[in-house]
């Protein structure tokens, strides 16, 4: 058995402190209007503690995608969200925000066992699960119930790097699966099924018996100081396809959530990479790093850094007493994301220190293996 222990030597090793998602700071707001960006981009799928994903590379593929929030008229406590002609229903109970049904022009559900879309607070590490039902009509020709289980956990925390160049700290993901589950009958037959939900008991039966119609994923990154999420992923696949999902990806720009009332947050939240400045007034050339021993068919320790702009970088990893262990580098890197893995396979227990040079700004950490 490895034990792993990490012992900071440095201020810029940035550990992130995830994001809890809070009901007064996050909570939908009536009157809200958000335009999102659709873009195209990869490496979304990193979870756990201090990941870093970069955005910053992304293509937009549509610049405006507008998503508005409204008090729903006769119903206390039910807010509707209203994106791509479909007005979906949210309904908060103590500290729980629930999916209430949704509707556009050909489909209508509500929901009488609704599903958890968050519960609050929520912190890096919270799971629920349940299961969901409701009733409703598609093109007033077929009534129809759907059904199924959801999990939603915050699976993951740590820095964003955003299209404009700026990083985002403290973020947390939450990520939804969601698998969907539906029987049709005659149109006539709606007063029927939906005085009779289905038990608990007959969904779980019917869920193992039948396959799924629909899976869908949905992750949703959330960052201080912004009340909405700052990136959405949505994956979605047909049973018999799962090797061919639908995926969507969502950017709302910070521009576009300066209305929120976190400003105090929001100050500490962000790090343009123009603002990284030593005493010295020089910039710092590297505004992230993370190092950590990963085991595959050998041992070894990754660099992952992120370049606020070009400089040329060396690295290397030293016993305690001043040994060499490994040098490399000495390559002009340009700005963005890099990672290099070192083999420590051939390593005794003990302390080693680890160093990564960007051109002439030295960051340090300290690491303990023992097996």
């Amino acid at each position: 058995m490895r034990v792993f222990m990490f012992l900071p030597m440095c201020m810029f090793f940035f550990f992130c402190k995830a994001q809890d998602i809070q009901m007064s700071l996050n909570m939908f707001r009536s009157g809200d209007v958000l335009v999102k960006k659709q873009i195209s981009c990869k490496n979304l799928v990193q979870k756990g503690d201090d990941v870093l994903w970069d955005i910053s590379d992304a293509d937009v593929i549509n610049k405006s995608y507008k998503v508005k929030y409204t008090d729903v008229s006769g119903h206390k406590d039910r807010m509707a969200c209203t994106e791509r002609a479909t007005m979906y229903y949210y309904d908060l109970h103590n500290d729980t925000l629930l999916i209430g049904g949704f509707e556009n022009n050909s489909t209508k559900i509500d929901y009488d066992l609704k599903e958890i879309s968050l519960r609050f607070p929520m912190k890096y590490g919270d799971f629920y699960s349940g299961l969901f039902h409701g009733t409703g009509t598609y093109c007033d020709k077929v009534s129809m119930r759907s059904f199924g289980k959801y999990t939603v956990e915050a699976d993951a925390c740590g820095t964003l790097v955003l299209p404009e160049g700026d990083t985002l700290r403290s973020v947390t993901r939450i990520h939804t699966e969601r698998f969907v589950y539906g029987v049709s009958y005659p149109a006539d037959s709606i007063v029927a099924i939906s005085s009779r939900p289905l038990s608990t008991d007959s969904i779980i039966r019917f869920m193992e018996q039948k396959p799924f119609l629909l899976k869908t994923d949905i992750y949703r990154w959330y960052a201080a100081g912004y009340r909405y999420p700052v990136l959405e992923k949505h994956v979605t696949c047909l049973h018999g396809h799962e090797g061919k999902p639908y995926t969507e990806t969502f950017y709302i720009p910070l521009s576009g959530q300066e209305k929120s009332d976190n400003n105090e947050t929001r100050k500490n939240a962000v790090r343009s990479v123009t603002d990284g400045q030593t005493s010295g007034g020089i910039k710092e050339n590297i505004e992230y790093y993370k190092v950590f021993l990963q085991e595959a068919s050998s041992l070894s320790l990754r660099l992952e850094y992120r370049m606020a702009h070009p400089a040329e970088i060396s690295y290397g990893v030293f016993t305690s007493d001043g040994k060499s262990v490994c040098q490399g580098g000495h390559t002009m890197m340009q700005s963005g994301t890099h990672s290099v893995d070192i083999d420590m396979s051939g390593c005794r227990n003990g302390v080693y220190v680890v160093y990564i040079d960007a051109g002439g700004h030295r960051y340090t950490e300290k690491i303990t293996l023992k097996r």
